[in-house]
């Protein structure tokens, strides 16, 4: 059993935990929102130059970045299944771009 400073410790933590959450969920939210954005305007690989397809890769990979630092961060389950999801979503539009590049 603790002491009672471990529980006035804890107590004084925990906005501090919940802080922490609400920035992490509005980062998420933020970083889907530009996801959605992002990739809405990417719209179609095929007819893409070769510096189009770099340049959306290059935002995809700076994107991919910002969601894995998320998915590092995240402590609460919903907020890392969130990053997850957005990682997933990238590096299958990262696979078609560098399909597009192959071609």
């Amino acid at each position: 059993m603790g002491t009672f400073w471990d529980y006035v410790g804890k107590k004084l933590r925990l906005p501090e935990l919940e802080r922490r959450v609400v920035a992490i969920e509005d980062r998420i939210d933020v970083l889907e929102r530009h996801v959605n954005s992002s990739l809405d305007q990417f719209g179609d690989y095929k007819n893409r130059t070769r510096d189009e397809l770099g340049q959306m890769r290059e935002d995809i990979d700076n994107l991919l970045d910002g969601v894995e630092a998320l998915v590092q961060q995240a402590e609460h389950k919903r907020d890392i299944q969130r990053a997850k999801q957005l990682r997933g979503r990238l590096r299958n539009n990262q696979t078609r771009i560098d399909k597009a590049l192959a071609a």
